[in-house]
This record gives structure tokens, C-alpha cells and sequence, in this order.
């Protein structure tokens, strides 16, 4: 089930007949393949990184091949994703037809294709996890650590995140994200057990587990990337007025009287000034300036 579902419903169909038929060798051919793709990826990656004005890989094909070459690309990709969903819906029915032989192959197709349409139709109320990616562009991370030990928490002492720097593209997940009266939220679980009794998920106590553990450059990070989203789909869109903040659930605590609920919200100029230190811009951006703050980034 975990192979079926990392390479796809369609692919591990076919896949099975294949080594029906050639036996283990063929694993050689996908190990090659994937090598080949794995290349191809960080080609396209560093390609992407060149120009911070590139949102895909269709406005480089138009940089260097020209207009047509982009249209046909474009569409290309689309084409092969319609193909790749109407390989899996027909492997679903055949699979459905193994145990349940009386049922006719497209219904379960139809039901799964209704499925995923109301789930891809469904709002961010409805839709929570969140997954996102934006370049970051020679990020260093001692700078990105000092921006956030200044602006959040009163500037108070926390262990310090490893140097280095973050260049390609940053990919994470957010455990939920929702909007309640106009704003917006993200949201994270913790499991920390942080002692014995209710008392234990004070303020005070669930603050000190995440300074200890460093969830706040974690939140802080969740929000840049929610901020660079609402930027890019919302009219109008406004930090102060359209951010609500953070909230870690810690799940331990959920009987007492703060529900294990802890609640933040960054000021706007650190998620600004990261923004612009994840495009490689801090330093040449003038005091007050607003960036670009969907430039160079895909969530």
C-alpha cells in the first residue's frame, strides 16, 4: 500500500505486470529512471533559481525557447496530468472489480473522480493542511535567527539555530490553516509532554517549550508562507488587517484552562524583512519598503 501510493494507483498497476513479465531486473530500469529525473529536478531547480521573476518552468521555456515552445509545454504538462488521473480512476475500478466482480468498472471511477473534485474544490476552512514551496535565494540563516530572536518572544534567550545557508526551495507542511472572522491562522500540533497535571500548559510553560525547541522560527516561517499566498489570491490583501497569528496545540494539555492552547502573532516587519531576505534583497531594500512578496515563490 505505501509503494502503491507514493508511485501512484496507475503506475503500480502497471508496474505489477511488468514484473510479472521481466521479473526483478526491471527494478534496474526504474532505479536508472529515477537517477535520470532526480537530475533533471535539480536542473530545473537551479534553472528556476537563476531568475527570481520565474514562477514555473513554462516562463524559462519562454525566456529561452521562445513563445510557442512555452504554449506547448504548458499544455503539455496539463495533458499528461489529465492522462496520469484517468490512469488512476480506471485502476481504481479494476481494483474495486478484484473484490467486488458484480460492480461495473466506472461507477467506483466516478466516485472517486466526485470525491476528489469536491476536495479540490473545498476552501481552506474545509481543506486545512497546507503544503508550500518559495525559494530562498542565499538565505543566511544566522541573519534569518537574529531577525526572529529580535521581533518575537521580548527578544528573550534561546538556543541558537545552526549557521549555514538555504539556497533552492523550501518546502514544508502546515498541520492546518484556517480563517475565522476575516483573518487568517495557521495552526500546529505538539505532542511535548510538559508535566504532570494541568498546571504544566501554563502560558508561561507552553512559551518556554517552544523557545526551548525552537517552534518559533517554525511558526514564524508558516506565516511568511501564508503571507506570500493571501498576497497573491487576496484582493486587498493586508497584513495587519488579514494575518491573525499562530497557535500551537499541545495536545497533552487539553483539560486545562488554556485548552493547551498557545497563541502568537509577529510583528509585520519581521515577516516583511524575511520575505525580502528569502529573495537575496534585505540589504537593498530602503527602510519602509514594501517587496514583491510573492516574487520567486510557488506555495
Amino acid at each position: 500500500m505505501a509503494i502503491g501510493g507514493a508511485i501512484g494507483t496507475g503506475l503500480f498497476l502497471g508496474a505489477g505486470k511488468t514484473i510479472q513479465l521481466t521479473g526483478p531486473s526491471i527494478l534496474l530500469a526504474y532505479i536508472i529512471t529515477g537517477i535520470i529525473l532526480f537530475l533533471i529536478m535539480r536542473a530545473l531547480g537551479e534553472l528556476l533559481l537563476s531568475n527570481l521573476q520565474y514562477h514555473s518552468f513554462v516562463d524559462f521555456v519562454r525566456d529561452y525557447l521562445g513563445n510557442m515552445a512555452a504554449f506547448i509545454t504548458g499544455w503539455t504538462y496539463w495533458f499528461c496530468w489529465i492522462s496520469i488521473a484517468m490512469a488512476d480512476i480506471t485502476a481504481v475500478g479494476m481494483y474495486t472489480q478484484f473484490w467486488f466482480p458484480d460492480v461495473p468498472q466506472w461507477m467506483p471511477g466516478l466516485i472517486a473522480l466526485v470525491i476528489l473534485l469536491i476536495m479540490n474544490l473545498a476552501t481552506v476552512k474545509l481543506f486545512g493542511e497546507m503544503e508550500f514551496w518559495f525559494a530562498s535565494s542565499e538565505v543566511d540563516v544566522h541573519r534569518l535567527d537574529t531577525l526572529v530572536r529580535q521581533h518575537t518572544h521580548h527578544g528573550a534567550t534561546r538556543a541558537a539555530a545552526e549557521g549555514g545557508r538555504l539556497n533552492g526551495l523550501f518546502k514544508g507542511f502546515i498541520d492546518l490553516c484556517f480563517e475565522h472572522n476575516g483573518r487568517y491562522y495557521v495552526a500546529d500540533y505538539k505532542s511535548n509532554w510538559l508535566g504532570p497535571d494541568d498546571s504544566s500548559y501554563s502560558p508561561l510553560a507552553m512559551e518556554a517549550a517552544i523557545l526551548e525547541h525552537r517552534y518559533d522560527l517554525q511558526y514564524v516561517l508558516y506565516l511568511l508562507a501564508l503571507h506570500r499566498q493571501l498576497k497573491a489570491r487576496l484582493p486587498g490583501y493586508d497584513y495587519d488587517q488579514h494575518i491573525g497569528g499562530a497557535l500551537f496545540i499541545f495536545l497533552r494539555g487539553l483539560s486545562a484552562h488554556t485548552r493547551g492552547v498557545y497563541f502568537t502573532r509577529p510583528p509585520r516587519a519581521l515577516i516583511e524583512q524575511l520575505d525580502l531576505l528569502f529573495q537575496g534583497r534585505l540589504e537593498s531594500a530602503g527602510p519602509g519598503e514594501q517587496a514583491d512578496l510573492f516574487l520567486g515563490a510557488s506555495v
